[in-house]
């Protein structure tokens, strides 16, 4: 899945034309792929849980109606208080990341593409009861992630990279009852040059009545705890 050195020492500029090459073949079919599972495992977990998951075509449709494709913005956080397996969570990370790939070809540079993939992937957020749905969605947006990173890039993504990433989606898909707030999510905050500030949030807080002004974190409530700014591969692996 990724390569086994640490840091791959990647040219900073990237050559133009083969960038434009391989974002462009990215892109043909970036937006079109369907990886989404059976619509109904089991008659006892919607019998339980009511759990049907949406199908891939309908969830590009609905996000389509939306003006300005928001969820492909990299900086806005998107929520998805029942998540499932990540059904909704992967179609806007595959819009994201094909986001990040455009820029790519703006900028001829790995490093800023791997801060963009990073920093559109840490405004995701889901919540789900079920441990084991939750665990699917985390592995399925990390395959997107590290395909998209080895087609735009031409290797495969390094371990600190992947650990990142593993570590972000653990962070922001998590398991609780949206209704009974019992969770906390991450906040990730891009702070200098490929660097974040981290915030951890109760749902309490989040949820707060006076919070609710069409932002998932709210300035006016304090966190439950802050980490001061680190670079991303500082914190690769929840080292720090």
């Amino acid at each position: 899945m990724y390569s086994e050195n640490l840091i791959i020492d990647l040219p900073r500029e990237a050559d133009a034309k083969v960038v434009r090459n391989r974002v462009k073949q990215y892109l043909e079919t970036a937006l079109i792929e369907d990886d989404s599972p059976v619509l109904v495992r089991a008659m006892d977990r919607i019998d339980d849980y009511g759990e049907v998951f949406t199908p891939n075509w309908f969830v590009k449709q609905m996000l389509d109606f939306m003006p300005g494709d928001p969820v492909a913005d990299l900086d806005k956080s998107t929520l998805d208080p029942s998540c499932g397996n990540g059904q909704f969570l992967t179609e806007a990370l595959r819009r994201r990341l094909a986001k990040a790939a455009v820029l790519l070809v703006g900028s001829l540079n790995y490093e800023e593409y791997e801060f963009d993939c990073l920093r559109g992937l840490s405004k995701l957020y889901g919540i789900d009861i079920n441990a084991d749905t939750a665990t699917e969605a985390r592995e399925r947006m990390a395959t997107i992630v590290f395909k998209a990173y080895a087609a735009v890039v031409g290797v495969q993504p390094h371990r600190v990279f992947c650990q990142t990433v593993e570590y972000i989606l653990g962070t922001n898909i998590v398991v609780g009852d949206f209704l009974k707030e019992n969770f906390s999510l991450m906040e990730w905050v891009p702070k200098g040059k490929h660097s974040f500030e981290r915030k951890l949030w109760h749902a309490s807080a989040i949820f707060a009545k006076k919070s609710q002004r069409g932002t998932l974190f709210y300035d006016g409530i304090e966190p439950s705890e802050t980490f001061p700014p680190a670079h991303w591969k500082e914190i690769a692996g929840g080292e720090n």
